[in-house]
């Protein structure tokens, strides 16, 4: 693996990072400008900066008086030429004014190399359906 691709790592855990920190500006700072965005709940989909800001900030609205975390034990990542592929499974925490429930969640990321900086082109970080 090449020192680039080493770099890969430090891209992923700084997404993870700014996604649980809510920090909508650190993430698109590490996005290309036609970022795709799919979460797991309603209206949870954007595609381009300007989407996924305006996204964001509905679903902060909607989330006020909540927190929500997620723990990833392992986050692999495949680097495949100028594309990196990184996916996770973890425990999704909401706590709420009747405490902390917990479920599954998991997380697809797709980076691309961008003058030798691997910036975040797609994004889908879901829990799953109970069915």
């Amino acid at each position: 693996m090449t020192d680039h691709e080493d770099d890969i790592d430090d891209a992923v855990n700084a997404l993870v990072a700014a996604l649980d920190d809510g920090d909508i500006d650190a993430v698109l700072a590490l996005a290309i400008d036609t970022v795709v965005f799919i979460g797991s709940g309603e209206g949870e989909q954007a595609v381009g900066r300007a989407a996924v800001q305006e996204m964001f900030e509905q679903v902060a609205v909607l989330a006020e008086g909540t927190e929500f975390h997620v723990d990833f034990p392992q986050v692999d990542v495949e680097v495949i030429g100028d594309v990196a592929i990184a996916h996770a499974f973890g425990t999704a925490t909401l706590t709420d004014d009747e405490g902390e429930h917990d479920t599954e969640y998991r997380m697809t990321a797709v980076f691309v190399d961008v003058e030798g900086e691997w910036l975040l082109a797609s994004y889908h970080g879901s829990e799953p359906a109970p069915w």
